[in-house]
């Protein structure tokens, strides 16, 4: 052998270690990618709903009824009404009767529902997973042949 040939071997093997190297790093980016897609939801509140004694039901937000507080905070907290405008609401069907002497006070119930929302899914995490691992490998592939066909003449397809 020549020291042309001893080269060529030492400079293959150099390169086949750097692909090997490098597909491992192809494939810690895509899980690192997956990892950053992974699943998540959250508790989305909806309107309150009131529920007088006598089968009304009917969102405060949508009346003429005073908010006098927020439970937990302005920001994301559950709004206090002013209840004698409920309890007139449900009574006479107007929160303008709420001084009346007649009024029967808390004869209702609010209720705060919520849902849930998926924002991703285990269906989306692997498919990002997976179309970055393919993308990886296809561009290191491509830099491969494209190095084997400039520094040793290999044929690109072969």
């Amino acid at each position: 052998m020549t020291m042309k040939d001893n080269l060529v071997a030492i400079a293959r093997r150099f390169f086949k270690a750097a692909y090997l190297a490098l597909l491992i790093f192809g494939v810690i980016i895509s899980f690192q990618q997956a990892y950053e897609a992974r699943p998540y939801s959250y508790t989305q509140n909806d309107d309150p709903i009131v529920i007088c004694d006598n089968g009304k039901t009917f969102n405060p937000r949508t009346k003429p009824i005073k908010i006098e507080d927020y439970e937990g905070g302005r920001l994301l907290g559950k709004p206090v009404f002013n209840s004698r405008q409920i309890s007139s609401e449900c009574q006479f069907g107007t929160a303008y009767r709420s001084e009346d002497p007649d009024l029967k006070s808390n004869n209702y119930q609010i209720e705060y529902p919520s849902h849930i929302v998926v924002v991703k899914t285990i269906k989306d995490t692997i498919v990002k997973g997976v179309v970055v691992f393919i993308i990886y490998n296809f561009l290191l592939e491509l830099s491969r042949r494209t190095i084997l066909y400039v520094l040793f003449g290999k044929r690109f397809l072969g």
